[in-house]
């Protein structure tokens, strides 16, 4: 069964990245596709599945024929960033930190206000975030990156402790936002609401070593052995499962 180019594009959007690779590689496909955007599809797909290298290849052959769409754009940044080419990433976010239709999207302002953060462009990550959450004040991820970027520019805790408490509680599933909220509250001396909000956290439900290794950190703040003992346990938990992988 042949597909179509919006039928290649909805493959796309549902995730199912193989099956479109494979419809392209097979020229199963019905109309006149320009090749440029075919290369900028195969781009997506490849990113989708994680595979760097093929991603900038194909997104970079797109840009020599045709003008890449936002999210391509975005995904290469991405790209570069996890190549460590930064200054190709800072060139492409700053490109579009310039667009104004960049925050008519959600998800492309999050995805340049995340790349920013990692580059560590504070002040412009600010930017961003603040005229997205204009358009989308309940967005947990915008709330959190304006947090954080403040709080990376020497911002007062007071300043920041709003937008991380906007983020937990727009999304009170994500340990990441309730550990950070946690470490602002006790930069302004509030211990019991630190504690508070970690109650919810459950070390041994975390499978990042990074987050456990933060909450840990809180925790010995707090000079909580107890607790600092939980993450420990998840954190061997976690290293003798990788061990037993490899062995």
């Amino acid at each position: 069964m042949r597909t179509n180019q919006i039928q290649i594009i909805k493959l796309l959007s549902q995730g199912k990245y193989q099956e479109v690779l494979e419809a392209i590689s097979h020229g199963e496909y019905d109309g006149d596709i320009p090749e440029g955007r075919l290369s900028e599809i195969c781009g997506l797909a490849h990113y989708g599945l994680l595979n760097i290298p093929a991603a900038i290849h194909h997104l970079e052959t797109a840009n020599t024929m045709v003008p890449l769409s936002a999210v391509a754009q975005l995904s290469l940044a991405s790209c570069y960033l996890n190549q460590r080419f930064q200054l190709s990433a800072e060139t492409i976010y700053c490109h579009l930190m310039s667009r104004s239709e960049i925050h008519d999207s959600q998800t492309i302002c999050t995805g340049v206000a995340e790349g920013l953060t990692r580059l560590d462009l504070h002040e412009e990550a600010l930017e961003v975030c603040r005229r997205g959450l204009l358009q989308f004040p309940n967005s947990h991820r915008l709330n959190f990156l304006c947090g954080i970027n403040l709080r990376q520019s020497g911002k007062s805790p007071h300043i920041t402790l709003d937008y991380f408490l906007r983020a937990v509680r727009q999304n009170p599933e994500s340990a990441l936002y309730a550990i950070e909220y946690a470490k602002n509250c006790i930069e302004i001396d509030d211990t019991e609401d630190a504690a508070e909000i970690l109650r919810r956290i459950d070390p041994a439900s975390i499978e990042c070593v990074a987050v456990l290794q933060r909450l840990r950190l809180v925790y010995e703040q707090l000079e909580d052995e107890v607790m600092m003992e939980c993450c420990d346990d998840q954190l061997r938990a976690i290293y003798y499962q990788r061990q037993s992988k490899y062995s």
